[in-house]
């Protein structure tokens, strides 16, 4: 779009300094060919000025929407992200995700709720996990008093993974950023969210191929195992560890 734009005012200036060339010699050598000539070249100039300003036009026109999104979203109090093999695939600001028709096909959502006077609370955002957008939106119209997910008194401290598969194994320290997933009712550290989470906060990839161990102390000093047989279960007591149905 650039080229195209800076190739049709480089053609403009082409044009009027052909019709300065033009007017100086062809008055005096031939006067009579002089306006035709004139009058084609200033047809083509306005041509192309013409198309430079409808282009200018669109690159504005997008700019401002690019510009709007942008900051619309990344100012927004909550926002909302569409999960698939561990990616986040689309990003919206939580008010309009309501208003589309189609949603990508995703793993799950998760919705960031923004946690006022973030540096009191510890957590920036509490995050709430729904399975997909049916009941995002059943969530979000008709439980208008939003009881089903508060934050939880589960804890998980000093966690380490062990990742194995045929030719080697690793063990990584997960640590929690800003952002409270520990909320009632919400799915955590099954292979989808294990996926996410070790992509997103510490830009690893976790393969279908690898199998893994999950070890980590609760909030009451109790240490646990999960595999990828497990998946914890948040509640208001705390949490519950579960068998991975197939």
């Amino acid at each position: 779009m650039l080229f195209g734009i800076l190739y049709n005012l480089f053609s403009i200036l082409q044009l009027a300094g052909t019709v300065l060339i033009v007017k100086v010699f062809g008055e005096k050598y031939f006067p009579e060919s002089t306006n035709r000539i004139q009058e084609y070249i200033l047809w083509n100039g306005l041509k192309c000025y013409t198309i430079v300003e409808g282009k200018c036009r669109d690159c504005i026109k997008k700019g401002k929407l690019f510009l709007t999104n942008y900051f619309d979203i990344n100012n927004s109090k909550d926002y909302v992200q569409f999960i698939q093999n561990g990616t986040v695939i689309q990003y919206y600001n939580a008010k309009y995700v309501g208003t589309y028709t189609e949603y990508p096909k995703c793993d799950f959502i998760l919705q960031f709720l923004k946690v006022e006077q973030f540096y009191n609370n510890k957590f920036e955002y509490n995050v709430i996990r729904f399975n997909n957008i049916s009941d995002f939106l059943e969530y979000n119209t008709t439980n208008t008093n939003k009881t089903i997910y508060t934050p939880s008194p589960a804890k998980f401290l000093g966690m380490k993974l062990v990742i194995s598969n045929e030719s080697n194994a690793i063990e990584i320290n997960i640590h929690s950023g800003c952002n409270n997933f520990c909320m009632n009712s919400n799915i955590v550290f099954d292979r989808p969210f294990l996926q996410f989470y070790l992509n997103q906060y510490h830009d690893i990839s976790l393969n279908d191929t690898d199998t893994y161990e999950l070890t980590f102390i609760d909030h009451k000093i109790d240490t646990a195992v999960i595999t990828e047989e497990h998946y914890i279960e948040l509640n208001e007591d705390g949490y519950k560890i579960r068998f991975i149905r197939t």
